[in-house]
C-alpha cells in the first residue's frame, strides 16, 4: 500500500509539475503578447488570432486543472482558479485593446479615404476648369488668327492693287 501511495504521490507531483510548466509557458506568452501590443504603432491583423490562441491555451489548462481538482487539496484548487481567472481577465483585456485598435484603425482609414475623395474631387474640378480655360483660349486664338489672316489678305490685296495702279 505504501508503494501505491508513493506512486500516486509521484504521479500527482509530475502532473502538478507539468501544469506549473504549462502555466509558466502561458504566462510567458501573455507577457510577450502584452509587450507586442505596447510596441505596435499599427494594428496587426494576426493580433486577434494570437489572443484566440492564448484563450485556447487557457481553456486547455483550465480543463486539465478541472480533471485533477478532485485529487488536489482545496487550497491548491482555489489558487489555480484565481490564476485562471486572472489570466482570463488579462486575455479579455488584450482582446478589448485589439478590438479598440482595429476600430481606431478603421476610423483612420475612413478619414483618409474621405480626404482622398476630397482631393480627387478638387483635382477633377481643377482639370475641368483647365480644360474649359484651354478651350476658351484656343477659341480666342483661332478667332484672332482668322482676323489676322483677313487683315493680312486685305493688306496683300491693297498692296497688289496699289502696285497694279502704278
Amino acid at each position: 500500500m505504501t508503494r501505491l501511495s508513493t506512486e500516486l504521490d509521484a504521479d500527482e507531483a509530475l502532473a502538478a509539475s507539468d501544469l506549473k510548466g504549462r502555466a509558466d509557458a502561458l504566462s510567458g506568452r501573455c507577457v510577450d503578447l502584452a509587450d507586442q501590443l505596447r510596441r505596435w504603432t499599427e494594428v496587426e491583423v494576426g493580433m486577434l488570432t494570437a489572443v484566440e490562441d492564448l484563450g485556447a491555451a487557457v481553456d486547455a489548462l483550465d480543463a486539465d486543472l478541472s480533471a485533477i481538482q478532485a485529487d488536489e487539496p482545496a487550497g491548491y484548487e482555489e489558487a489555480i482558479d484565481r490564476q485562471v481567472r486572472a489570466w482570463r481577465t488579462r486575455i479579455d483585456r488584450l482582446w478589448l485593446h485589439g478590438h479598440l485598435a482595429s476600430m481606431e484603425a478603421q476610423d483612420e482609414l475612413e478619414a483618409l479615404a474621405q480626404r482622398l475623395e476630397d482631393v480627387r474631387a478638387h483635382v477633377l474640378g481643377d482639370l475641368h476648369d483647365t480644360a474649359r480655360d484651354a478651350r476658351a483660349t484656343v477659341t480666342d486664338l483661332r478667332s484672332d488668327m482668322e482676323k489676322v489672316l483677313v487683315d493680312v489678305r486685305k493688306a496683300v490685296e491693297d498692296a497688289s492693287a496699289a502696285l497694279t495702279r502704278n
